[in-house]
């Protein structure tokens, strides 16, 4: 389960290069905005399947409860703006 799990998060994280190489060639934001929010989007994935940044946040509870709603922040303004 974690090797498809990894497979996963490798793609997106290969997606959102592959935008960002998109941008740096075509100067349009759309491809930017898009690589924005994908990163946010592997963020709250990882937050939500509770396997890989909870894991680094295990020994501090406090951090990782300060850091899930500015990542919800962040997710839902990405959106906003990729819209």
């Amino acid at each position: 389960q974690y090797i498809l799990l990894g497979l996963f998060y490798g793609a997106l994280i290969i997606l959102v290069i592959y935008h960002l190489l998109f941008y740096a060639q075509l100067k349009e934001s759309f491809y930017g905005w898009y690589s924005v929010f994908i990163l946010f989007q592997v963020l709250y994935l990882s937050f939500r399947d509770g396997t890989v940044l909870t894991l680094f946040f295990s020994d501090c509870s406090v951090c990782f409860n300060s850091f899930y709603p500015w990542v919800m922040l962040c997710l839902s303004s990405s959106t906003v703006l990729y819209a």
